[in-house]
């Protein structure tokens, strides 16, 4: 388990210098495949630390139940165990999403092609027409603009996500 929580208690920067060593050498820098592979290789802390809290409250008695009731141990897990854990991991999903986000780091430091650059990197690009100026009013409605689709999917998801993060947190 420590092994897949290193990333997520590490600082990010620790990381940067190896990892675009070895990105370029795989020449993934400037390609949507390497900061995906970051954003999943550092996001994957968090979804297993949601995931494996609620799997070790879970129940066994509800699968012991629906094998009883004559499914098999793909069944019940399809049919009863999955259902269940649904909400739980459309929050993990949804927050390693709003985590990947606002992630600068690594998509700064990955692409330098202006047409591959995320949001975040993007709106820090943005300048004024000397360079004491700072366009406050375009940065400001860049990162409303962006935070939109995190709005809408938390939006969306709300029901989800608050039975989410209460499963498994009543002990029976």
């Amino acid at each position: 388990m420590l092994l897949f929580l290193l990333p997520g208690i590490l600082p990010p920067i620790l990381f940067l210098v190896p990892i675009y060593i070895f990105f370029s050498s795989l020449h993934l820098t400037n390609t949507y495949a390497g900061l995906i592979l970051v954003h999943g290789a550092f996001h994957v802390s968090i979804v297993f630390w949601v995931l494996v809290n609620f799997f070790e409250r879970f129940p066994r008695d509800l699968v012991d139940a629906a094998r009883v009731d004559g499914y098999s141990h793909l069944g019940a897990f399809f049919r009863v165990v999955l259902p269940l854990a649904t909400p739980v991991a459309v929050t993990a999903g949804l927050l390693a999403f709003i985590f990947s986000w606002n992630e600068f780091l690594f998509a700064l430091q990955l692409v330098s092609r202006d047409e591959l650059r995320v949001a975040t990197v993007g709106i820090s690009m943005l300048s004024g027409a000397s360079i004491y100026e700072i366009p406050w009013g375009q940065i400001a409605a860049a990162v409303v603009i962006t935070s939109l689709p995190v709005i809408a999917a938390v939006l969306i998801f709300q029901r989800k996500i608050v039975s989410g993060l209460t499963a498994g947190a009543v002990k029976e």
